[in-house]
């Protein structure tokens, strides 16, 4: 079976506030690609709690694509 497993991170707790986009593709049971994509959200606000989830900072994305580039 094939799958792509998609995870969002966010910078704060809106859903809008996305920093970055992963999408791993999976093949019988095997990665066969992974994707990861920093992303600059509308507002650079960075809630202490997320970045101790995920780790990135707002420097990271400072100079990343927005959402809709990405998307």
């Amino acid at each position: 079976m094939d799958v792509i497993a998609i995870d969002f991170e966010t910078a704060n707790n809106h859903a809008s506030s996305a920093c970055q986009l992963a999408a791993v593709v999976v093949r019988d049971s095997q990665i066969v690609s992974e994707h990861s994509w920093l992303i600059r959200p509308p507002r650079m606000f960075f809630s202490p709690r997320n970045i101790e989830i995920h780790g990135i900072r707002p420097e990271a994305v400072r100079e990343a694509p927005t959402m809709e580039q990405v998307w």
